[in-house]
């Protein structure tokens, strides 16, 4: 989907840790599960960023 070099090594800053990371962190569950949702939103907001800078992109080439 996304073939500009600069936007691949933004995309490696999305892959999300393993679940099983937060098991080893002292937060109890109901932290634990708010980390989950907040990098969950951290991510969603890359990707839109990405999705914009793209389109900024393509549409200067044009």
């Amino acid at each position: 989907m996304l073939d500009n070099p600069a936007v691949e090594s933004d995309r490696s800053l999305v892959s999300a840790a393993p679940a099983p990371e937060l098991n080893k962190l002292p937060y109890d569950k109901a932290h634990q599960l708010e980390l989950l949702h907040l990098r969950a939103e951290a991510e969603a907001l890359l990707q839109q960023l990405q999705i914009e800078k793209q389109r900024k992109l393509v549409s200067a080439g044009s």
